[in-house]
């Protein structure tokens, strides 16, 4: 009887950041007000662009900012560099020559936190508009962003995010699935209040909010946490869409995806006066469910899978017996999308989303164990785009 109990609370565990989560999200965002947009506000605006080595990105993104349809007189479009060793400095310092928009920040090596950091107390705009040499902007993005801010409660607008892959692999088609959820979800708990995630290729928050960084947390969470810690509105903007880049192959997303969770670990246990119920329940919750439970579905699905193993073996029923050959199959399934990722089978999604959802749930819990083992991830990761161009 209590392995029986303990797989259904397993169960329950496992779908919950996704099934019930939601539905609490839907209930909360009944009768929420909706911000007000205004597309005449054109507040003065601080493109901010941090950058290491991106010499072959950073004039293709300065060329797409410059096109930007906002006033030139209220846009600057800084260029932090992270002592950069190529030819960074020396392209944007050419454009800065003929553009006086563009203001370059030469700064020694100390690593993308400190770079943010400091570059974030030398801009001049009412918002700062954070993003990466590997992004591009619609003429209309930040135009899109800003009119939110028309809003006094507003204090942070992000964009929605789209995945580009680097490399054909059954892994993409997934994690495309995957990403099409999350949006979902970050719009849902924008609508009842309780974000507090950013977008790195594409954020804005007003400068007055925009704290410092602290060292080896998530550039892109940690200022959106701060944001709601003050009680601002976080906002994803579901008119706003960059695309970024997936790191190359099913090996490249678990790096990057663990990364990641040992970061917004760092970031949470940073503000982790959101996790106090009294103070801020709606980040609270948001927080648990979003964040915590999910990062631990591994854990749910190991619990899972033991649980009705030792209920196929003690006891004869029938319906947890089909569960656990579901289960197997389900692994030997991901197992087969693994073997097979260079063959085209491998994007059947019987192979791609197993083989998905366990790559998410094991980068997971590599990256927990990262952040209980003391491991930092504060370091530069090279842009993405940079391989996107020389893949043909």
């Amino acid at each position: 009887m209590t392995g029986i109990v303990l797989f259904w609370v397993f169960f329950a565990l496992s779908l919950y950041p996704f099934i019930i989560y939601p539905g609490l999200l839907r209930l909360l965002a009944l009768g929420a007000r909706t911000p007000r947009r205004d597309g005449s506000y054109l507040p003065h605006v601080s493109v901010l662009v941090a950058a290491w080595n991106e010499e072959a990105l950073i004039a293709r993104r300065l060329d797409n900012l410059l096109e930007l349809d906002y006033p030139e007189d209220r846009l600057e479009i800084i260029v932090a560099s992270d002592g950069s060793t190529d030819r960074t400095n020396g392209i944007v310092a050419d454009y800065a020559k003929r553009d006086s928009r563009v203001r370059l920040m030469d700064l020694p090596h100390r690593g993308k936190t400190a770079t943010m950091n400091e570059a974030i107390t030398a801009v001049g705009g009412e918002i700062i508009v954070t993003t990466d040499a590997g992004t591009q902007f619609a003429p209309d993005t930040v135009r899109k962003l800003v009119a939110y801010f028309a809003d006094e409660q507003v204090d942070c607008v992000t964009a929605s995010m789209t995945m580009l892959p680097l490399e054909d692999t059954p892994y993409n088609s997934g994690e495309n699935r995957y990403r099409s959820f999350e949006n979902w979800l970050r719009l849902l708990e924008s609508r009842a209040g309780v974000g507090f995630q950013g977008c790195g290729p594409c954020m804005a928050i007003r400068a007055v909010e925009y704290p410092l960084i602290p060292k080896e947390t998530c550039d892109d969470l940690s200022p959106t946490m701060a944001v709601a810690a003050s009680r601002g509105w976080v906002l994803q903007a579901h008119d706003v869409q960059v695309a970024d880049y997936m790191d190359g192959g099913t090996e490249g997303q678990f790096r990057s995806r663990s990364r990641r969770v040992v970061q917004g670990l760092s970031s949470i246990w940073h503000y982790r006066e959101l996790l106090n119920p009294l103070r801020y329940p709606g980040c609270c919750l948001a927080i648990a469910s979003h964040k915590i439970l999910r990062w631990l579905t591994g854990i749910w699905m190991l619990g899972m899978l033991l649980t009705s193993a030792w209920i196929w073996w003690q006891q004869d029923i029938l319906i947890y017996d089909v569960v656990f050959y579901a289960q197997g199959a389900f692994y030997l399934s991901a197992l087969v999308g693994y073997l097979l990722s260079r063959t085209r089978l491998a994007k059947i999604p019987i192979f791609s989303m197993p083989l998905a959802i366990c790559v998410v749930a094991l980068a997971f819990l590599a990256g927990i164990i990262d952040f209980l083992r003391g491991r930092s991830h504060a370091t530069w990761q090279p842009a993405a785009g940079a391989a996107a161009d020389k893949t043909p």
